[in-house]
């Protein structure tokens, strides 16, 4: 071997172009974001853990479609305590512990990796362990405040681009249930903006019994059905046990199968979360983009109280005008990680 010639590890995967388009056939990108939102308590983590296991014994997906080769899980855990809640759902979920890694976890002298400043480290780590799939779980703990997003999208979009792995972030949901499922998810749309895939996991309003795994964004195909599931346990450990399709569609599973009673605040509050979701705009132009859709002014005040838009003076030398914005802030912990090959 020449001085100019460089070994790699025996386990290094093949370049994204080789493995293909998809981690999970019509679901998970590689190369490319993955939205996950839900609800605390739903499910959200448990089903990146499954996935996480499914991708290192490179078993079948949910969906029945076949696994791939075995693979890497590279997992950003920003709530869950490594030792006592990670590693065995991970077990239970018949993970190989050999290829799982877990990052900005309890214990981590180094803190949460916070984007986009950390992207240094999150790059090292992809270059480390070449993984198949990366979980941020939830989102919000790896951003400083959603006023950065936009910056903080365009890292992880170039850091997905530059490896094999399909990213899944893991969002909690806004309080309001009347927005459309794509605008739920907490934060800046600038975060499903980025993504090319996003999934909605919440109760099926047809069977209070199971949950639904549903599809809000699907860029690279047509959108795959949903998918039903319950949690179980094995062991004491929570599982996640799959049923099969389900019916019930993203609209049903993100409010619960009941549609607003007041259905011009619903179109209000989707008009809002559209033109605010850039950023902040005078209400003279909100006012009047509003008329030209055919939004009356009291719907849309009543829309504005609903998603608590903020209201701010704006003074441009002599002049003073109000604007309005969607100003969502995550809130950081101040938890500690451990960089763990389980």
């Amino acid at each position: 071997m020449s001085n100019t010639e460089t070994a790699e590890p025996a386990n290094v995967p093949p370049s994204p172009r080789k493995l293909g388009r998809w981690l999970w056939p019509n679901v998970l990108p590689r190369s490319s974001l993955t939205v996950l939102d839900g609800d605390p308590g739903i499910g959200k983590s448990l089903i990146a853990l499954d996935l996480a296991a499914r991708v290192t014994r490179g078993s079948a997906w949910p969906d029945g479609s076949a696994g791939g080769d075995p693979g890497t899980a590279l997992l950003y855990s920003g709530e869950d305590h490594l030792t006592y809640t990670i590693i065995p759902r991970l077990l239970a979920a018949g993970a190989d512990h050999r290829r799982v890694c877990g990052l900005g976890i309890s214990n981590d002298s180094n803190g949460l990796p916070l984007l986009p400043r950390d992207a240094d480290r999150i790059e090292a780590a992809l270059h480390k362990y070449r993984p198949y799939l990366v979980v941020f779980d939830p989102l919000a703990m790896f951003l400083p405040a959603m006023s950065n997003v936009r910056q903080a999208m365009t890292v992880l979009v170039q850091l997905a681009a530059s490896s094999a792995a399909a990213f899944v972030l893991v969002r909690h949901l806004i309080k309001e249930s009347r927005s459309r499922a794509l605008h739920r998810g907490l934060g800046s749309v600038g975060i499903i903006g980025a993504a090319r895939t996003g999934f909605l996991v919440a109760h099926d309003p047809a069977d209070r019994t199971r949950s639904v795994l549903t599809p809000t964004k699907s860029n690279l195909g047509p959108p795959p059905p949903a998918l039903a599931f319950r949690v179980g346990a094995d062991n004491g450990h929570a599982v996640i046990q799959w049923l099969g399709p389900s019916a019930t569609t993203t609209e049903q599973a993100a409010r619960g199968g009941v549609w607003s009673d007041r259905p011009g605040a619903l179109t209000a509050a989707d008009f809002l979360i559209e033109l605010l979701g850039p950023g902040e705009l005078p209400v003279t132009e909100v006012m009047q983009r509003a008329n030209s859709a055919g939004i009356s002014e009291r719907t849309l005040l009543r829309a504005k109280a609903m998603l608590r838009v903020k209201s701010r003076l704006v003074r441009n030398g002599q002049e003073r005008a109000w604007a309005w914005s969607l100003e969502v802030r995550a809130e950081v912990g101040e938890g500690n990680g451990t960089d763990a090959r389980l």
